[in-house]
């Protein structure tokens, strides 16, 4: 352990309040700072003299110890995560760094992440102005007078993970339950830069865990209906949700005739234990169409949980999703004309009508490719001909891994996470996008004009398929009101 420098002490008292910003503010509890004035609002020189120049935030000397500053109007506890790109001035032997703190009471209590040029990253806690390493790690990307993205992720009472550009350099599991503090930058020995700090809360998370899971088939209109309910013992997430309004009792709309017996023939939904990536043994959703024979009214049975707030229109127009997948071995090679939906979400108005959807299919050869399709086919009696055909102002967007384009095989037998990133308008914008990437891999990025009526809700897990017999296996799910990284994509969901 090491005395933390005695600094003279600043004291007071900052009510956690929602403010609007000239910059991005997103959703309660989230921040945008990109140091366009000076001094920026808010931010406290806890050491050292600080000053936003040329579009970024950097302290005056060298001498101090640790030189921090933070964002003093807001605190956070857990559940975000904190993105900023940083700048080093100086390089030496590994003694100048730059980095963040967080959980961040005052000069004498707090955490931080220092990272110096050689690549070695430390998390540090300081407890009553005494330093005390907890984790080390190294990355291959910090370099002297190159920006490079840092992230921190902070998930339930005790887990932090460290993110540099685009890969995982530290994580650490046994945080002391860190009380509600603010977040900042700290310098060493050095002029540190920093820029676009980002601060994005989760909306939503959840394990699949002890505590919940589904309920038993019940016949409403002639078809058969299941929830998901309980409150799970790890994260304390309760089912059915309500981040987004009224809570959604459905949340397996199985479009399957109740005609169709026993139940179990067709379709299978449970939670079950599982080995994950880390050899351990977790609790996930698992779903199964057996049967995929198209009923009198053309449609499939299907699995796969769905959020439609009780109020229509409360789906915001940016949203993020990521997690953990796992797709039995039946779907590899399922042969021509087949078709599986990974995400979607359709709207609440004939004017214009859109569905948004992201699909792995085959061609009529067999081959597999991933399509990115806004149509006019929203399960609304419209009067629109042909309505499963892309829009003009939206052409397909396919990826076929075979033909050596950018985008994975389908992956299955093994566990994956994916991302998704959606802004939409109702007259679209230049601002409008929608991305998807697998493993950190980009799929698709498409950043043109994004027109939609307010979506009805979004799919949480897949379950929609003309596949027979996949299990499809999902954990550590997370929504976010934005993409919680500086840059798409933003990694790995946390597992609880």
């Amino acid at each position: 352990m090491s005395s933390v420098r005695s600094w003279t002490r600043i004291s007071f008292f900052v009510p956690l309040v929602i403010l609007s910003f000239s910059n991005p503010a997103y959703a309660a509890g989230s921040y945008a700072q990109s140091f366009d004035s000076d001094p920026p609002p808010d931010w406290v020189e806890a050491v050292d003299t600080w000053s936003a120049t040329n579009g970024y935030y950097v302290n005056a000397t060298t001498q101090p110890f640790r030189a921090i500053a933070y964002f003093g109007d807001r605190r956070w506890t857990t559940d975000f995560t904190y993105s900023l790109r940083m700048y080093s001035d100086l390089a030496g032997t590994g003694n100048h760094k730059v980095g963040v703190v967080f959980n961040y009471v005052d000069e004498l209590n707090y955490f931080e992440v220092a990272i110096n040029m050689l690549g070695d990253v430390e998390l540090n806690q300081v407890s009553g102005g005494v330093r005390a390493p907890l984790q080390t790690g190294h990355s291959a990307i910090p370099a002297i007078d190159t920006w490079f993205d840092v992230a921190v992720v902070r998930s339930g009472n005790n887990k932090v993970r460290v993110r540099i550009g685009n890969e995982d350099v530290l994580s650490y599991g046994q945080l002391s339950s860190p009380p509600a503090g603010y977040v900042g930058v700290l310098s060493q020995y050095n002029w540190g830069r920093f820029d676009d700090v980002k601060v994005t809360p989760v909306v939503f998370r959840a394990g699949f865990g002890a505590g919940a899971s589904v309920t038993q088939p019940t016949c409403v209109g002639q078809k058969y209906q299941l929830s998901f309910t309980g409150t799970e013992s790890a994260t304390g997430t309760v089912w059915p949700p309500t981040f987004w309004g009224e809570p959604s009792v459905v949340l397996m709309n199985t479009i399957l005739g109740c005609d169709k017996t026993p139940f179990s023939d067709y379709l299978d939904a449970r939670t079950k234990s599982v080995t994950f990536l880390d050899g351990l043994s977790t609790m996930v959703l698992s779903n199964t169409v057996k049967n995929v024979t198209p009923q009198a009214d053309g449609n499939i049975g299907r699995l796969g949980l769905s959020y439609t707030p009780g109020v229509e229109g409360d789906v915001p127009y940016r949203f993020y999703v990521r997690r953990y997948l796992k797709y039995s071995s039946n779907l590899a090679n399922p042969g021509a004309d087949k078709w599986f939906v990974q995400q979607e979400f359709k709207n609440t108005s004939c004017s214009p009508p859109r569905r948004l959807s992201l699909t792995w299919q085959t061609n009529s050869a067999a081959e597999p490719f991933y399509r990115l399709r806004m149509d006019q086919n929203n399960s609304m009696d419209c009067g629109i001909e042909s309505p499963s055909l892309p829009v003009p102002e939206f052409p397909d967007q396919t990826c076929y891994p075979t033909r050596g384009e950018n985008c994975p095989a389908f992956i299955t037998g093994q566990w994956f996470y994916d991302e998704y990133f959606v802004e939409y308008s109702i007259g679209g914008t230049s601002e409008d996008r929608v991305a998807y990437a697998i493993n950190g891999q980009v799929i698709f990025d498409y950043q043109a004009p994004v027109r939609s009526a307010k979506a009805r809700g979004i799919k949480l897990t897949p379950g929609y398929l003309n596949i027979p017999n996949v299990e499809v296996q999902a954990d550590d799910l997370e929504i976010y009101h934005d993409a919680p990284c500086r840059t798409f994509p933003c990694g790995a969901p946390s597992h609880y």
